[in-house]
């Protein structure tokens, strides 16, 4: 399957670009292209899948984030349209779940508007949401640009996408700042090169930025990710940008603390260390930028509400105080208790330092919404961690 992956898809790729292409496009094809990773049917995410996100732990994260969104959307005056783009939604849960919750509020769920944005297989998302969501109430599309002539009001939100968007791979040499590549060994097989850096990346992207990388430093940048943040941020006309994700302000993420950089691969529940082990059936993702991301955000216009951790987000929104309820709902009887037991190790693994808990951070941007309409940032808002100008 690999074998037949780089001499049908990757191949002509490098030879139309002289014997290289940047890392960035290698990653894009090996993810998104014609049989790449995400293009292929199967299951992805979830237990049975090659990882675990957090609707697919518990449904109390798409009930929590639909409070928040119930009261954004009465403090922008119950508009009749409410729309919701999700971005890289997964299997669909997500959706399913918020969805199905939304019907306790009969005058939210009529405004609500569903659009699934997917470049990868949506077979399994349009099988979840089939029998839940009304036709004509959820669409999909594969780019921003189907909605060019639209803005949207309401909720644009991605849970674990950034990560797994194309990064440039660089390496600080003796001669400066250079790009890793991919090429063809004499066997066919692929490798990585140096090459110089490819536009728009520049020489000075990390001096601009206050960030000094010593020779023999590894790291990756997300430009693409940069791009669809600026991109979102001007779809949006009134509403949020809320993102979840795993990563770091900038001065962590290009810190001593990680000499190689983020880049992973993991394959059939392995981490693989070389990225280019198994081009198109392995999984790639590096950790997000969040200062770059804010800033990506702003240049859209976009006012930066907030930034903390997963675990500070959902307490915020109240999660321990919805556990303790559900469990008081629960019988007394060996069932009652396996449902108690299990919900609440769900919880503890999303809010949890040692789980997801410290480790997903949520980046939130908006356009006319003030910072206390969100409960999520009631009880630790660490925007200045991202240190950016307006802080």
């Amino acid at each position: 399957m690999t074998s037949c992956f780089i001499t049908d898809v990757l191949a002509p790729v490098i030879h139309r670009h002289g014997g290289a292409i940047p890392f960035s496009l290698f990653m894009d094809r090996a993810l998104y292209g014609e049989g790449g990773y995400y293009s292929c049917p199967g299951i992805k995410v979830g237990r049975q899948g090659d990882f675990v996100t957090a609707p697919a732990i518990s449904s109390l994260f798409a009930e929590l984030l639909l409070l928040e969104w119930v009261h954004l959307w009465q403090e922008m005056g119950r508009p009749p349209l409410f729309t919701v783009l999700e971005i890289g939604g997964g299997d669909g849960q997500f959706a399913h779940d918020l969805w199905l919750s939304s019907e306790k509020f009969p005058d939210f769920h009529q405004a609500l508007d569903w659009i699934m944005l997917e470049r990868g297989d949506c077979s399994r998302q349009r099988a979840v949401l089939h029998d839940r969501v009304a036709a004509g109430r959820c669409r999909w599309i594969d780019s921003l640009q189907q909605l060019a002539q639209q803005s949207i009001e309401g909720v644009i939100f991605s849970n674990e996408l950034f990560d797994a968007l194309p990064v440039h791979w660089l390496e600080m040499t003796a001669d400066g700042l250079r790009e890793r590549g991919v090429a063809l060994d004499a066997s066919g097989a692929i490798q990585s090169i140096l090459m110089p850096l490819q536009p728009p990346l520049t020489k000075d992207y990390f001096s601009d930025a206050d960030i000094t990388l010593w020779p023999g430093r590894r790291t990756e940048v997300g430009l693409a990710g940069q791009q669809l943040m600026t991109d979102m941020g001007a779809l949006l006309r009134r509403g949020i940008c809320i993102t979840f994700d795993y990563g770091y302000p900038a001065h962590e993420y290009y810190s001593d603390a990680f000499p190689a950089g983020t880049l992973t691969g993991f394959f059939r529940h392995q981490k693989i260390e070389d990225p280019l082990q198994y081009p198109g059936q392995m999984d790639l993702t590096a950790h997000v930028d969040f200062t770059a991301l804010a800033r990506a955000g702003e240049r859209a216009g976009l006012e930066t509400v907030g930034f903390t951790t997963q675990g500070w987000y959902l307490i915020g929104l109240g999660i321990l105080e919805r556990l303790e309820q559900a469990c008081q709902a629960f019988g007394q009887d060996d069932e009652g208790h396996r449902q108690r037991q299990q919900l609440t190790e769900a919880v503890k693994r999303l809010v949890m330092p040692g789980a997801m808990g410290e480790r997903f951070k949520v980046l939130v941007q908006g356009r006319g919404i003030a910072a206390e309409t969100l409960a999520g940032f009631r009880m630790n808002n660490q925007k200045k961690r991202l240190r950016l100008s307006c802080n």
